[in-house]
């Protein structure tokens, strides 16, 4: 029952934890078993940290996960091409792009630091290209200079570089 109330209450539009435990006339601990426990049934529960409070809510529409109904006899792994670290070889990858497209390989998987990142160590900044300094510029890099073959497909996997 109380599972419903909530799930009606997050329907309506972003609420508070604070004015939650008000609408159900119970503990913060309690509401916060309850959206738990929806997680763990499916119920797709966001939370927003910005601002002063944490607000809870339904997303208006769910994002369509992919249906790969294709059969994947081989693949090519790769990771940590750092892109927009003058440390970077993106010849190298051009190169690799190139012998699994001569191979017949049709899918990639990028296993995680597609770009270097900002702030992940120390003294960093020094290890950059001039035009990825910020992440809109090593974004840019990425979409940019990424190869890219007629019938081959990247999957990437984000690494603790990406989320910087």
């Amino acid at each position: 029952m109380a599972s419903k109330s909530l799930t009606k209450l997050l329907q309506k539009e972003p609420t508070s934890l604070s004015d939650l435990c008000k609408e159900m006339k119970t503990s913060k601990s309690q509401v916060k078993s309850y959206i738990h426990n929806l997680r763990r049934k499916g119920v797709c529960i966001q939370k927003n940290t910005e601002g002063l409070d944490t607000t809870y809510f339904l997303p208006k529409t769910l994002p369509k996960e992919p249906i790969y109904d294709k059969h994947i006899d081989n693949f090519a792994l790769i990771g940590d091409t750092h892109l927009g670290s003058k440390y970077a070889e993106p010849e190298a990858l051009d190169m690799f792009y190139d012998e699994i497209d001569e191979a017949g390989i049709k899918h990639v998987f990028h296993a995680g630091d597609l770009v270097e990142g900002i702030g992940v160590y120390q003294g960093q900044y020094n290890d950059l290209l001039p035009q990825a300094m910020n992440m809109e510029g090593q974004i840019d890099l990425a979409v940019n200079d990424y190869p890219q073959k007629k019938d081959l497909e990247t999957l990437i996997i984000s690494g603790n570089h990406d989320l910087r």
